[in-house]
């Protein structure tokens, strides 16, 4: 069985998962036995359209020193292929494949087999109802992030399983509050003072300072995504209602300014220089869900 990148084995003590290997990428093998090759039409019976060839059959004889013979059925209305079958002499040596159900919906089972299993547990007490949301919350991240995921309450902390592994500064932003604000705002010289509002030093670089005058929107009114097509600049769009276009707009992640970015004519944002862990679709996935009780951490 194999899904992506990986493919599965089952063994004695469970499912095995490892690198998608040539063996399980069938589509791939049957092009290259057809590559190349004439089709000799072999008789049509039953809505069955049969052609004859020669395979190059490098799958099951890598040396090539055997003969083989193939057989390609098709649907003689359609030209779907049906099934494909080669193999030698002997029988020994033997390749098929069959299809079926076209345009028809289907699912297929994948083992859950996790790559990192993490513990987290809550920097202070929670409720019932909480836990409810913190399980809610996380579920809501790692689906958007993309991660195929298990989450469990074991007593007084969560129980994380992952398919993939997440490194620690992707790990401290999807367990964190994650409260994410747009404020508008406007530069100014870090110690002026008597104006109003905040003064947020932005990206931890004090040469950069504004005052936030006005916060727009928050988690559940921001639509967040990355964009990667430039993947040595990639940037954070964000949309939401109450942007003015051309207003200076300050990104804070739990009160921590993080980003600035001078709002398109449509009202659109683009935070670039965030940090590579927060452009690769983990503060999106925050932004885009609402915040947890509490911060998680990890424990033994």
């Amino acid at each position: 069985m194999a899904a992506g990148a990986h493919q599965y084995e089952l063994t004695a003590s469970g499912w095995r998962k490892s690198p998608r290997g040539v063996e399980t990428r069938v589509l791939d093998q049957m092009r290259q036995a057809l590559e190349g090759v004439a089709l000799l039409p072999a008789g049509e019976e039953h809505g069955r359209r049969s052609f004859a060839f020669t395979p190059k059959a490098t799958i099951l004889d890598p040396a090539q020193t055997t003969l083989f013979t193939g057989r390609l059925e098709t649907d003689a209305g359609s030209g779907f292929p049906l099934a494909m079958v080669y193999g030698d002499q002997s029988g020994r040596k033997l390749w098929r494949m069959e299809f079926s159900r076209f345009n028809r919906a289907g699912k297929v089972w994948v083992p859950f087999v996790p790559d990192q299993t993490l513990n987290v547990s809550p920097s202070r007490r929670l409720s019932s109802s909480g836990w409810s949301q913190a399980v809610r919350v996380l579920r809501g991240r790692l689906g958007q992030f993309g991660v195929e995921h298990r989450v469990r309450r074991r007593g007084n902390r969560l129980e994380v399983s992952l398919t993939e592994a997440l490194n620690p500064a992707q790990s401290d932003l999807l367990f964190s509050v994650g409260r994410v604000e747009l404020w508008e705002a406007e530069w100014t010289a870090r110690d002026s003072v008597g104006q109003g509002g905040c003064i947020a030093v932005v990206g931890g670089d004090v040469a950069q300072t504004a005052r936030l005058r006005r916060l727009i929107a928050t988690n559940g009114q921001i639509a967040a995504k990355t964009d990667e097509s430039l993947p040595v600049r990639p940037e954070l769009i964000v949309t939401a209602a109450g942007i003015r276009a051309g207003a200076l707009v300050v990104l804070l992640v739990d009160g921590v300014a993080v980003g600035a970015a001078w709002a398109e004519a449509d009202g659109q944002l683009r935070f670039a220089g965030l940090g590579r862990c927060s452009l690769d679709g983990t503060l999106a996935a925050v932004a885009n869900n609402p915040v947890l009780p509490v911060e998680f951490r990890a424990v033994p």
